[in-house]
């Protein structure tokens, strides 16, 4: 009874409480022309941006590191995918603050990879201080789970040359996804098509895991994945796009463009361990299918 008061009362406070704080950092920033058209570091003050992006990020590993501890791993990505939606969500739209910022996608790189590092740092935390909900303690299914120090655990989640499979797969699946989903800049649709795209990111990638590895995938490295969609997304944008001002304002950018990095970290969180539920549980059914053939 009290765990399950917990992964009902974490996430509530996470989006009541933690969410809406993060959210401020974030709708505090200001473009150039006074509006609240901005992403972290597209805004009148790099500074501002920087230490927004420091107390979402302390929200976030927060709202997760409760979650994790006190519940269970799934209950804290929850959490922590929460306070990030709320900090994409105030945000700028993306064809507005490209209109004011036309030179902004080399920038958004840079955000971008501020931002996979903190998602890679929460969602590698929480891989080492959650514990997997409702499996028998003697089954490991994340290198994560092995015996030794935290620094250990973490090392373990990365060393494994299937993690960056994942990742590769994952991000390039959701570029695809948002460019197939998303057709305009409104912060509830880029933020919708991210957690959509990635889910199927999730799945897709952890296939390519299992496939790699031979074993469950672990998540962190492919919600990391989805965060880097965010960082390659500006980097293609740009190759695909001549005149990033004209198409901004007349509504032709790729898919992908309309989205930000905040987009994917909190797509990240709250999608990816979705889509490998289900990738697991697919690999698991074949597994037993195939003994039982056997």
């Amino acid at each position: 009874m009290r765990m399950t008061t917990l992964r009902w009362v974490i996430p509530i406070f996470a989006l009541f409480v933690l969410g809406p704080m993060g959210g401020a950092l974030v709708g505090s920033l200001r473009a150039k022309d006074g509006s609240g058209e901005v992403t972290l570091l597209l805004s009148s003050g790099v500074l501002g941006g920087l230490f927004a992006w420091f107390g979402v990020g302390v929200l976030t590993l927060g709202a997760g590191v409760c979650g994790a501890v006190l519940a269970d791993r799934r209950t804290g990505l929850v959490s922590a995918g929460l306070v990030l939606a709320w900090a994409a969500y105030r945000a700028g739209a993306m064809g507005r603050v490209l209109a004011l910022e036309p030179g902004g996608l080399i920038l958004l790189v840079v955000e971008g990879v501020l931002v996979v590092g903190l998602v890679a740092g929460v969602a590698t935390a929480l891989g080492v201080v959650g514990r997997e909900r409702s499996l028998p303690a003697d089954r490991v299914v994340h290198p994560e789970a092995e015996a030794g120090s935290p620094a250990a655990r973490a090392a373990a989640i990365w060393k494994d040359p299937s993690a960056l499979v994942g990742l590769g797969v994952t991000a390039a699946v959701c570029l695809v996804m948002a460019y197939l989903l998303v057709r305009s800049d409104m912060r509830g649709q880029a933020v919708l098509g991210a957690v959509i795209g990635a889910i199927v990111g999730g799945a897709v990638g952890g296939l390519a895991t299992s496939a790699v590895s031979g074993r469950r995938p672990s998540v962190a490295p492919l919600i990391t994945g989805a965060a880097f969609a965010g960082a390659l997304g500006p980097i293609v944008a740009m190759v695909m796009t001549r005149d990033v001002q004209s198409s901004a304002i007349t509504g032709e950018l790729p898919g992908f463009a309309w989205t930000q990095p905040l987009d994917w970290a909190a797509a990240g969180l709250l999608g990816v361990p979705i889509g490998v539920r289900w990738a697991s549980g697919r690999i698991e059914k074949q597994a037993a299918e195939a003994a039982a053939r056997a």
